[in-house]
């Protein structure tokens, strides 16, 4: 009976009529809570350039197709993995590093949806838009971590992001942006590493590090900067004998490195066993010693020395002052955070002037993009709070000379990295430095030409497996078709017998690029010499493309199969 009542109690409790409950109106500030995500600052920074970098590419990569040669081919690598004749992960190729062509893939397979993704690589943009967003917010994280006053961490951000080379390669869909993002995050690692000997912080800066290099293969000497960085650190660190503070410190180095070995040993072993070459990056024909054995990827270059002169200080006319400004402050603070920069940006930047001064590289100056982070980064190195209690205890009159010095010094990093962008424009420009940025529509006629030689194709109506063409210079031609699989292309497991004998593998047309340069690397005319002169016997002329306008050197020729 207690239990019945208790329950019939409660249910007229909640039957009975209660007085109305007045509903109190929720603030605006409590709206805005709830509307607007809590991202913070670098958040909404990272949102703000990805939309002004996808802007930009609507602008110039689809309303006037300068397109990017090396970022189109990526998309290329990703789409003959998914939409080509023979698709198989192998034909992301072995010459080029995989991971832009990976995170593409999933890009590309909208093609249906919106042919533009691939028609003008627009997924490359896509992607290094979100990459270079990414950079941003990193190098925000890093002066966030750094204790960088918001003011100057916001305006340091900033500057990085307008910077002309930023900007440029956060939209034209190259790798830098990608590139630039995994670096910033192994520095942002390395360096709480440094402070706090977190093992979780080291393995994610290796991480970074080892898929940093499956997007440039620079990163082999990030990797090998890394991995001597940490086991100095970590054998200073070490007490004990001599033998202990070695093992100590061979300890962490593997546990930094090791992805990074992982990355590079899997791409190697992936590329033997594939392809038989574990680094056809250099042994290939399409590779960069092929391309510059051509003479015209080198046509126009100022001296060697005179071009990083005037990139290095185009592109941070301020590192003068931050490199020994922020090395001082380092030593004074004894704060080996500055050691994460310096070592692995200054890899790369070391790399690319040694590789350039011994004639291993194009001398492109986008391989010297790491200098802009490396000069942010140093500069907000030294804008650092004071950290000690005793330095914020001094009497008015100190406390007052210390805000007059900071916003001294913050004033003089702010106008380096000003100066920095018209500078960086200027080299960007100069037809003798900035070959890859200042002359894009050099690229145009691919795009122009390859629609009109795809629309031709298309318009015949041919079965699978028709056409044979190197990719190397005639991906535009593929990317650009309605009916990829109409082509026999170089990723094809059956390309090179096909072009040794395009009869008995059922080719009926054989597309030819113009000589010289680096027409002479496509493997059909290596096969056949003459061929775009005369046939040379096997095929005879169909047709011819040159579109008024366009420069001699653009001519590709159709001929069919006759033996």
């Amino acid at each position: 009976m207690g239990s019945t009542k208790a329950i019939t109690t409660g249910c007229s409790s909640v039957l009975r009529p209660e007085a109305p409950v007045l509903t109190r109106v929720p603030s605006l500030a409590t709206l805005r809570a709830v509307a607007l995500p809590r991202i913070g600052v670098g958040g909404w920074l990272f949102c703000v350039s990805v939309t002004a970098y996808l802007m930009l590419a609507v602008i110039f990569v689809l309303q006037q197709h300068l397109i990017v040669g090396d970022a189109w081919s990526r998309v290329g690598n990703a789409y003959y993995v998914v939409a080509s004749r023979d698709p198989h992960l192998a034909a992301i190729g072995f010459v080029w590093n995989p991971l832009p062509s990976f995170l593409e893939m999933p890009i590309v397979l909208l093609r249906p949806l919106w042919p533009p993704l691939v028609t003008q690589g627009f997924a490359g943009s896509i992607l290094s838009a979100f990459a270079m967003g990414g950079a941003v917010f990193q190098l925000y994280g890093i002066l966030s971590d750094w204790d960088v006053p918001r003011l100057p961490r916001v305006g340091l951000t900033l500057l990085f992001a307008a910077n002309p080379m930023i900007v440029h390669y956060g939209f034209n869909g190259d790798t830098e942006g990608l590139y630039l993002f995994l670096l910033l995050v192994a520095v942002r690692y390395l360096s709480r590493w440094l402070t706090t000997d977190s093992v979780g912080a080291l393995v994610v800066c290796g991480v970074a590090v080892a898929l940093s290099y499956w997007t440039r293969y620079e990163s082999a000497v990030v990797g090998a900067a890394l991995m001597g960085l940490v086991f100095v650190v970590a054998s200073k660190r070490a007490t004990g004998a001599r033998s202990e503070r070695f093992l100590s410190g061979a300890a962490d180095s593997a546990i930094a490195g090791l992805p990074f070995v992982v990355a590079f040993v899997t791409w190697a072993a992936a590329s033997w066993i594939i392809v038989g070459s574990p680094f056809e990056q250099f042994s290939s024909e399409y590779g960069t010693s092929s391309q510059l054995s051509t003479g015209q990827v080198l046509d126009g270059v100022v001296g060697p020395a005179t071009l990083v002169g005037l990139v290095l200080a185009g592109f941070a006319p301020g590192l003068a002052l931050f490199a020994p400004g922020s090395a001082v402050v380092a030593a004074v603070r004894r704060d080996g955070r500055w050691l994460a920069p310096v070592t692995l940006l200054g890899a790369v930047l070391a790399f690319a002037v040694s590789a350039w001064l011994l004639g291993k590289t194009g001398g492109w100056i986008r391989y010297y993009i790491a200098i802009i982070p490396l000069s942010v980064l140093l500069g907000g190195f030294m804008l650092q709070r004071a950290r000690s209690d005793a330095e914020q205890s001094r009497r008015r009159s100190v406390r007052a000379a210390r805000w007059t010095f900071s916003a001294t010094l913050s004033a003089l990093v702010m106008i380096g990295l000003v100066v920095a962008i018209p500078t960086t424009w200027m080299t960007m420009i100069d037809h003798t430095l900035g070959r890859g940025e200042a002359n894009k529509t050099d690229d145009r006629p691919q795009y122009v030409l390859g629609a009109a030689v795809s629309e031709y194709l298309d318009a015949m109506d041919l079965p699978r497996g028709s056409v044979l063409v190197d990719v190397f210079l005639g991906f535009p031609i593929v990317l650009q078709s309605d009916k990829p699989t109409q082509f026999v292309i170089t990723p094809d497991r059956d390309f090179i017998p096909a072009v040794t004998d395009p009869e008995t593998f059922d080719v009926q047309y054989i597309l030819v690029p113009p000589s010289g340069g680096l027409g002479n690397l496509d493997a059909i005319k290596r096969q056949w010499p003459g061929i775009y002169q005369n046939g040379a016997g096997v095929g005879e002329l169909v047709h011819e493309f040159d579109l008024p306008g366009l420069s001699d050197g653009f001519k590709w020729r159709l001929y069919r199969v006759t033996s």
